[in-house]
């Protein structure tokens, strides 16, 4: 019956028998869709036109695409998948087909398909099923809120200052200076009465030369105007502008529950990287710097519920910090004078690989010209040493592991640097590799970059040709296994402060990163952020298509999930860490969370058998 038909017809009836649905349809049903295929090639970020999908359904042979709503991805389609966009335009017309890498469509007529599924009940309850299940994805799609539209009470201060009304005007001024606020809130049976300001003290005290024991309610603002937790910033902003009012209590029931004040506003209105960059590179002190770090978590605080990405939160994380390191620079250059001999700051870790979150530490290096004589070390010494010193000032602990600059093993010449290194590579116990798998991840951050350039080169070449080392690197990569049990039940952690948690970081992050670590070196590739190294791993053929997407979205699954409960600590007023209580999650999450574990499972399982007593 079907000697006649075409070899390529009978090639694309092969490929429909393995895709769903199609592979519900007899052999007739799928040479009849087969003859009836018209084929479209897309580029890299090329935006499909949904003028004539209102009549085919597109199925990915080569490729893959995104469905997205603006530009939030709503999902993302591999081989063999299909999308039938005409039934999601229906319901959403902002829903649009972007090309994520060049792609080769099948494309069927509608019409047909529209047989099919009269005829074939499971066939057509697959469309139904696709359909609820991108809807939903859409459903749940929300713009990013404005910043001007964002609950008020994601800008105001929570910690609220309060007095009685017969409290002395002195003993009012000395609370206030306590807790570094200017103004104060007048209570009287738990419900505000006034708020007495700096302005206040000024103008109704201090000018009027008033005794300082006046009572507060002589000076206060009685019944001021007030606004509720459900009010927008741009509620507050609209309502200090009317009133010229700075100070604007945040009430719940009478009760007051925060205080917003005109700072506030401002400094929220200009709280994004730029601004703050901005204002790091006019710091001419340490302290002026430290300062403007603290404002890093409010970064955070504020990007979370704008909807940013979380691998681009960490990115501008990275990006502060690596600011905050090259004024410090910058700083000691200008106590210390010009240095003698050309050197380059190099950072390793979650910063150099531009994925640092909050609670990080510092980890860094100096490479020296060759050139250097020993009094020019000492130059570099203080230099380290004001700048780790410096780095703590503002956050960014001394590394637990003692890798800064300020550590004689850790500030060499090049020479020197090549000499260690060729040492880690040729003779490499378990211990030393643990400790020096870190170094890989390496970037200039100031200085001379054509040294970090020549280290990083004697770095690839040496760990890419020698078997050994690889296979030692990748003992370690399994070393932090994945916390999910039989059945898919997490493992959670059994002692100490993070008890019944999951350990994000160590058990979920690490190991991707130490996967693609691992694998990159193996091709002596320079990339050292993980997206970029999964995602020229499989550019090159080295691990498969679906792969190398199944590791990025599970490090990005568990990235967020990092930064939103970090995020939310910070709200709480508690210290951020990298542990998740699998309660504090939805079903959803909980569920990804494992689908996660287990990809990071299927990666170590493959790394562990390639590297198997060091044969690569």
């Amino acid at each position: 019956m079907t000697a006649n038909i075409a070899p390529e017809i009978r090639a694309i009836s092969d490929f429909l028998a393995i895709c769903p649905p199609f592979d519900l349809l007899d052999r007739r049903q799928l040479i009849c869709c087969a003859s009836r295929i018209s084929i479209s090639y897309h580029r890299r970020g090329e935006r499909i036109d949904s003028s004539s999908a209102n009549s085919v359904i597109r199925i990915v042979k080569a490729g893959a695409l995104d469905l997205l709503s603006g530009d939030t991805l709503l999902d993302r389609l591999g081989e063999r998948e299909s999308v039938n966009l005409p039934n999601l335009l229906k319901e959403n017309r902002q829903i649009y087909i972007e090309a994520n890498e060049d792609s080769l469509l099948y494309q069927i007529d509608n019409s047909l398909i529209q047989k099919l599924r009269d005829k074939n009940r499971d066939f057509d309850r697959f469309f139904h099923r696709q359909r609820a299940r991108r809807l939903r994805r859409a459903a749940r799609f929300t713009p990013n809120t404005p910043k001007l539209m964002r609950p008020i009470m994601d800008f105001a201060s929570h910690s609220v200052v309060s007095c009685e009304a017969l409290t002395s005007s002195a003993e009012a001024a000395v609370l206030m200076t306590e807790h570094n606020v200017s103004s104060i809130l007048v209570i009287e049976d738990s419900v505000l009465i006034g708020i007495l300001t700096d302005r206040d003290l000024r103008r109704r005290l201090v000018a009027k030369q008033l005794p300082y024991d006046t009572p507060v309610s002589a000076l206060m603002t009685d019944n001021p105007e007030d606004i509720t937790q459900n009010a927008t910033l741009f509620d507050a902003m609209l309502l200090m502008s009317e009133r010229n009012i700075h100070h604007l209590p945040i009430v719940e029931q009478g009760k007051p529950v925060g205080i917003v004040s005109a700072s506030d506003v401002v400094k929220n209105r200009e709280n994004d990287p730029v601004y703050l960059i901005q204002r790091i590179s006019q710091q001419t002190t340490v302290e002026g710097l430290a300062s403007v770090a603290k404002e890093i978590p409010e970064l955070l605080k504020a990007l979370v519920p704008q909807g940013a990405i979380a691998a681009q939160i960490a990115q501008i994380v990275s990006t502060v910090a690596d600011h905050i390191g090259v004024r410090l620079l910058q700083l000691a250059e200008q106590q210390l004078g010009n240095a003698p001999a050309p050197y380059c700051w190099l950072l390793f870790g979650s910063q150099a690989r531009q994925e640092m979150v909050l609670g990080g530490d510092q980890d860094n290096a100096l490479v020296i010209e060759d050139s250097a004589t020993e009094q020019d070390m000492d130059y570099f010494a203080s230099l380290a040493a004001f700048v780790c010193d410096g780095l703590n000032d503002c956050g960014f602990d001394y590394c637990r592991g003692n890798i800064m600059a300020s550590n004689t093993e850790w500030r060499l010449r090049l020479g020197d640097w090549c000499k260690t290194v060729s040492q880690w590579v040729r003779s490499p116990t378990e211990d030393a590799v643990m400790r020096v798998s870190i170094f890989f991840d390496l970037r200039a951050l100031h200085g001379t970059q054509t040294l970090a350039h020549e280290l990083q080169s004697h770095m690839l070449k040496s760990a890419s040709t020698n078997s050994i080392f690889l296979a030692m690197l990748a003992r370690n990569a399994v070393s932090n296994t994945p916390p999910l049990g039989f059945f898919r039940r997490f493992v959670l952690e059994k002692n100490g402060d993070h008890k019944n948690t999951l350990d994000l970081k160590h058990r979920g992050i690490i190991p991707i990163v130490d996967f693609a670590r691992v694998e990159s070196l193996r091709y002596n590739m320079r990339d050292v952020n993980t997206h970029a190294r999964i995602e020229c791993l499989s550019k090159m053929g080295r691990i498969a298509l679906k792969d190398a997407r199944n590791l990025i979205d599970a490090i990005d699954l568990l990235l967020q999930i990092r930064i939103k409960n970090q995020y939310q600590q910070l709200r709480d007023g508690e210290q951020t860490d990298n542990f998740v209580a699998p309660d504090s999650l939805s079903d959803i999450e909980c569920k990804h969370l494992k689908d996660a574990f287990s990809v990071i499972s299927d990666a170590q399982h493959a790394i562990a058998n390639r590297y198997t007593q060091g044969v690569v």
